[in-house]
């Protein structure tokens, strides 16, 4: 749709909205995520929504097809017309914290390098262009990444996963080859932990498939399968976590205990009945362990990361239904993400009974909100957004907003925090925000 295919008033009234409201050369972008948030945060509260049972079905196909209809001319309308806003003399003043330090040259351009914001383009101090990054983890001198590279016709493929090695001190990356269907990865006991699932493309000798890798130079030093804890209606692939040289893995039903130099199971237990599990997380002294699961039956569980004994169980709605709950673990509590259908939220749970505490994230987010910890804080990833979070890690009170395409995988410690993005792997500077 172009400027000239919109009724004059409409044509006329949005003009004066840009002008009047969004000027400037980011107008475009900035209206249009006004408009998808508002879009997606309909409801004030985070919970399941259904259709009005008592309205006929063509008014309700009625309805939602006279909404597109003018969601969708809104929307383009704007776009076209943001394009020929004036640049304001002087732009908006940003509510986010603004870096100290002064920004490094913007990477050169290339298929695999995102088109980030200036907000977030001022965060990063290096960038490292790989493709879209399926799991990251940090090491002392080197950040572990599984990423899948872009195919010809579009998009990605886990068939095509690969795990690269990048040296924090200068960038340089050390590639260890093709791991068709691994999206999960851990260090622990000196080596480089890496499990795949089954995947469209993926042979049945390369799924379910454990890989113990040096962690140097990322050869792989053994293999074994794991098809014995994925049960027989697995939709969601492993998980993998690791603490102080110790391993666990959440697949299907089963959460078990793996030894750090064997990968042999210690134990295992079937916690999650029918369900699969969605995602695993241990608390910093290495003694609790949470798995979320696609069912409510558990929702979520809490185990002795130690013994495998069951804590406590939730069967309370975290999305099970829409991909499962992603897991954050703290001293005393674990926060949830998750997503609702509508919008998504997070919650924080006490770690006595996974009851919700009083803490809790400001404001609603998208389907597409994730939860991190790192360095001793909060992070969360809003992909539908376009956000990433700092927050208190007790409160869930957030610090700074970072304007991120499509969000990321977020990864902290010490020494700094990377982000995986849609194409590589961001390094940013200290937002002094963050651990005020």
């Amino acid at each position: 749709m172009s400027e000239n295919d919109l009724d004059p008033a409409v044509r006329e009234g949005l003009h004066s909205l840009v002008a009047s409201t969004a000027p400037g050369a980011d107008a475009e972008a900035r209206i249009l995520h006004s408009v998808r948030a508002t879009a997606l945060q309909t409801g004030s509260q985070p919970q399941r929504r259904f259709f009005d049972a008592g309205r006929p079905l063509w008014e309700v196909a009625l309805a939602i097809l006279t909404a597109a209809v003018v969601a969708g001319s809104v929307v383009a309308g704007i776009a076209v017309l943001a394009r020929h806003a004036p640049s304001p003399a002087h732009p908006p003043v940003s509510a986010r914290a603004t870096p100290t330090a002064s920004p490094p040259p913007t990477p050169s351009a290339s298929p695999a390098t995102p088109s980030a914001t200036p907000t977030s383009a001022q965060w990063v101090s290096r960038f490292v262009p790989l493709g879209d990054v399926a799991a990251i983890v940090l090491g002392p001198g080197s950040v572990y990444v599984i990423y899948n590279p872009p195919i010809q016709s579009g998009g990605y493929s886990p068939a095509l996963a690969r795990v690269v090695r990048i040296d924090r001190s200068n960038g340089a990356v050390e590639h260890g080859g093709a791991f068709p269907g691994a999206e999960t990865l851990a260090l622990a006991g000196g080596y480089l932990w890496v499990a795949s699932g089954p995947s469209p493309g993926v042979a049945s000798t390369d799924a379910n498939v454990l890989y113990r890798l040096n962690a140097s130079t990322l050869a792989v030093e053994q293999r074994s399968s794991i098809t014995g804890l994925a049960g027989t209606s697995n939709l969601e692939p492993p998980a993998l976590t690791a603490a102080d040289n110790l391993l666990w893995i959440g697949y299907g039903p089963h959460v078990a205990r793996l030894s750090a130099t064997t990968g042999a199971p210690i134990w295992s237990r079937d916690v999650g009945g029918t369900g699969s599990v969605s995602s695993v997380s241990v608390d910093p002294t290495g003694r609790l362990l949470y798995a979320g699961f696609d069912s409510d039956r558990p929702s979520i569980a809490e185990l002795s990361a130690i013994t495998g004994t069951t804590v406590t169980e939730s069967s309370a709605y975290f999305g099970f239904d829409l991909g499962g709950p992603k897991l954050a673990a703290f001293v005393g509590y674990v926060w949830v993400a998750y997503a609702t259908g509508n919008d998504g939220t997070n919650v924080e749970l006490h770690a006595a009974n996974l009851a919700l505490s009083a803490g809790g994230v400001d404001g609603l987010h998208t389907n597409g909100i994730d939860v991190f910890r790192g360095n001793g804080i909060l992070w969360m990833s809003d992909g539908m957004a376009g956000e990433l979070f700092c927050a208190d890690e007790a409160s869930g009170a957030v610090r700074a907003t970072f304007d991120w395409p499509l969000g990321g995988l977020i990864a902290a410690d010490p020494s700094g925090t990377v982000v995986g993005g849609f194409s590589g792997v961001s390094f940013l500077r200290t937002n002094p925000v963050c651990y005020s």
